[in-house]
């Protein structure tokens, strides 16, 4: 698995937790300052896994298959 791939099992895991997150505020009556900012925190994590994604793709791309000479 590469690191890009890692990267994206996190993220997705990220993801997750603040969906449920959100869904508990939604269900609450009374949202609160610490929630949102726990949810800030959240994404700003995301954020930062998607940059480090773009970084890892761009360092290691993955191979691009040549088609052999003479084939058509």
């Amino acid at each position: 698995m590469s690191e890009a791939e890692n990267l994206e099992k996190l993220r997705d895991h990220f993801v997750s937790a603040r969906r449920q997150e959100v869904a508990k505020v939604l269900r609450s009556k009374r949202p609160s300052v610490v929630t949102a900012r726990r949810l800030k925190a959240t994404q700003d994590i995301i954020d930062a896994l998607d940059r480090a994604i773009v970084d890892e793709n761009r360092l290691h791309p993955p191979p691009v298959e040549q088609p052999e000479i003479g084939s058509a």
